[in-house]
């Protein structure tokens, strides 16, 4: 839905500085028979009044793409019976504000993050109307990580927690009938060295945001297992175009 640029070395511990980036904005739609879901939102239609809520040192310039509910046709919109996003910022929820009445799962944590109006918040609480479905971590342990919650319970995406970089911030695992697996990680890293070096943010931005080192480093850890004993499961940083080579792009709406 768009990208935004920033040097390596605020990308991930011991990237360069010369070195620019390209950070996508992206939502990912699954299909299922019970109801298709979507994963993030990436930047949707009023992204640029969204912007204006922020600190400006959050503001970074960036470049607008197809928002997804411009990309879907109207029989798959229809569809659609949740959105999950990986955590409550402004770049993976902006266009949960075009999809009026859709409801937005959302974790405990999550909920208690969104209810503070605390920074990080503001776009998402500046929306009206939004219905939130809560769901709880009612699953037992899950590819390393200590609870979980299967949305459809049968198997085919998993939402396990992941707080650290903010306390709603979760990993989605999508498994499909053909053995592929994913693990689509939000902004537990922003690029693939932060799971392949293991490289987690720069200090600097770490301190910015908030995070939680320790247990970022965990949930780091964790993944890196994972994707080892399994290796048909991809972990997709949400702001790392290459990461999502492997998933088909979603074509724009002709309408």
């Amino acid at each position: 839905t768009g990208t935004y640029e920033t040097p390596a070395a605020l990308a991930f511990r011991g990237g360069s500085w010369s070195e620019k980036r390209a950070f996508a904005a992206t939502g990912i739609l699954v299909r299922h028979p019970k109801g298709n879901l979507l994963i993030d939102t990436g930047f949707g239609r009023n992204v640029e009044r969204q912007l204006t809520l922020l600190p400006s040192l959050q503001q970074s310039p960036h470049h607008l793409g197809t928002p997804i509910i411009d990309r879907l046709a109207k029989a798959d919109a229809d569809a659609i019976t949740a959105i999950i996003p990986t955590h409550a910022h402004w770049d993976h929820i902006s266009g949960v504000d075009d999809f009026h009445g859709l409801p937005v799962m959302v974790n405990d944590a999550g909920q208690r993050f969104i209810d503070s109006h605390g920074e990080g918040t503001e776009v998402l609480n500046s929306f009206h109307g939004v219905t939130y479905r809560t769901y709880h971590f009612d699953g037992g342990s899950y590819l390393g990580f200590p609870s979980s919650h299967d949305v459809y319970s049968d198997g085919s995406v998993v939402i396990v927690p992941a707080p650290g970089h903010t306390p709603d911030s979760v990993v989605v695992f999508v498994n499909l009938p053909s053995g592929k697996r994913y693990a689509f990680v939000g902004d537990l890293v922003w690029q693939m060295e932060g799971l392949t070096r293991p490289a987690e943010k720069p200090w600097m931005m770490r301190f910015l945001i908030g995070e939680d080192r320790s247990e970022i480093r965990t949930a780091i850890a964790r993944i890196r297992a994972a994707t080892k004993l399994y290796p048909q499961i991809t972990a997709v940083p949400a702001h790392d175009g290459r990461a999502f080579s492997s998933i088909a792009i979603y074509p724009a709406s002709t309408r």
